[in-house]
């Protein structure tokens, strides 16, 4: 069996970036599909964060996998596609393969992440291959750009002036060497200690420059697993069947297949006036 696979270019999808009120200069994006195929209907929702990926930063995607059963006891939420198999992949926007399989880690019910960093700007897709606990293979894309990182300048311009004073310092010294009248080989060997101090004084500063001062532009992103956790308040019921509301504390568990077969359909519970009747056939006697 094939896998069955949504693309952008289809109606069934919307996108939209939600902002997060932890961190007030980040945002995640979002985008949705619909997937049909033999064996089920499918939502998936990917999260993403940052919204604008740079070349070189590390991009945090999140896919919350659930699934559309009729007559399932869910109501008009989906239960999670939980136990999956899932693998992710990155391609170019015309389906070449950069990165195969990578792994993806738990993110909550039904949720599967994966990290990536890109290494040049451009348009790319993220795949999510899924195979379910019970062996159903389902495959679904997003379309991922981006953008080249913003330059430090300040980085570039302090290399540069480390680099003039470093070589500056090497051919100051070895002119005055030659200004006294020592030159070639002797001039050399006289100013190849003074070179080497110059060479590690270069280094050391180079990678103080590129730790306090990057190449390129870095920035703090949004954490996926962070942003969705929800803390439950004080003292809520965490299960239906608490013992301390009046149930028993007893589960009943019902697979899908079963929910089908004994027809079983739910209906939000709604407050409306109820009128009935009775038809009867007869005779009337004065």
């Amino acid at each position: 069996m094939s896998p069955a696979s949504a693309h952008d270019g289809e109606d069934h999808s919307k996108e939209q970036t939600t902002q997060v009120t932890a961190k007030p200069n980040s945002s995640i994006r979002t985008a949705e599909r619909n997937v049909q195929t033999a064996t089920g209907q499918f939502h998936v929702l990917m999260r993403q964060s940052p919204t604008d990926p740079r070349a070189g930063e590390e991009v945090q995607f999140a896919a919350n996998f659930s699934e559309r059963v009729e007559g399932g006891f869910s109501g008009s939420e989906p239960p999670p596609v939980t136990g999956a198999n899932v693998s992710a992949r990155i391609t170019t926007a015309a389906g070449q393969v950069i990165a195969d399989k990578l792994p993806t880690h738990p993110e909550g019910e039904g949720a599967y992440g994966v990290h990536y960093k890109f290494r040049s700007a451009g348009d790319y897709k993220v795949v999510f291959d899924v195979r379910t606990s019970d062996g159903r293979p389902l495959a679904v894309d997003f379309p991922v750009t981006i953008v080249g990182a913003p330059v430090n300048w300040a980085f570039w311009l302090g290399l540069a002036a480390l680099t003039l004073v470093s070589a500056g310092t090497i051919v100051g010294y070895y002119s005055s060497w030659a200004s006294d009248g020592v030159r070639g080989r002797a001039g050399l060997r006289k100013t190849l200690p003074i070179a080497a101090g110059v060479v590690v004084f270069f280094l050391v500063g180079t990678v103080a420059l590129a730790y306090f001062l990057p190449p390129r532009d870095k920035r703090k992103t949004v954490d996926l697993q962070a942003a969705s956790a929800t803390v439950q308040a004080p003292g809520a019921a965490t299960s239906a069947g608490d013992p301390s509301l009046g149930g028993s504390g007893a589960h009943i568990n019902i697979s899908k297949e079963s929910q089908l077969l004994f027809n079983i359909r739910t209906e939000p519970v709604t407050e409306r006036q109820i009128t009935s009747g009775l038809k009867v056939t007869g005779a009337v006697r004065a």
